[in-house]
């Protein structure tokens, strides 16, 4: 009995060696619409604000997918202003949308949301403010 075991354990290594090798290698498809939340990482100051221009954010919270890391917290990603709002020709705010990001193998994410209206006047700095958009086309990650 002791002699079957044994070559039955044998006979199991190997294929248990393949199918955990298997695991590495794979792709995984994040699929759009797939909530993504992003902070501010970049102070606003009402001078210099123009439509245009790129703000820098970084992911708030790993995207996971079956244990998988499809885009780590840390990663930098981008918005850009879409309008600057003045009263009596100082900026009041300004609407961004958001662009991209990078996933785990490297590749660019590109992301949408509605339009996100970031109050400068009354919230000089507006650092580490909470953003959420969605990725915006399926996409195939190597992980």
């Amino acid at each position: 009995m002791e002699r079957f075991f044994c070559i039955c354990l044998l006979l199991l290594s190997p294929l248990a060696q393949v199918n955990s090798g298997t695991i590495r290698g794979h792709w995984v498809e994040l699929s759009a619409g797939t909530p993504v939340m992003l902070v501010l990482n970049q102070a606003l100051e009402a001078e210099g604000l123009m439509e245009g221009q790129t703000l820098n954010c970084k992911i708030r919270q790993d995207v996971v997918f079956n244990q998988q890391v499809l885009i780590a917290h840390g990663t930098a990603a981008y918005a850009r202003i879409v309008a600057v709002e003045t009263k009596k020709r100082k900026i009041r705010s300004v609407l961004v949308e958001l662009i991209s990001t990078q996933a785990t193998d490297g590749q660019t994410i590109n992301l949408h949301s509605p339009f996100i209206n970031i109050q400068v006047y009354d919230n000089p700095g507006a650092l580490n403010m909470l953003l959420q958009g969605f990725v915006l086309d399926n996409t195939r990650i190597k992980v």
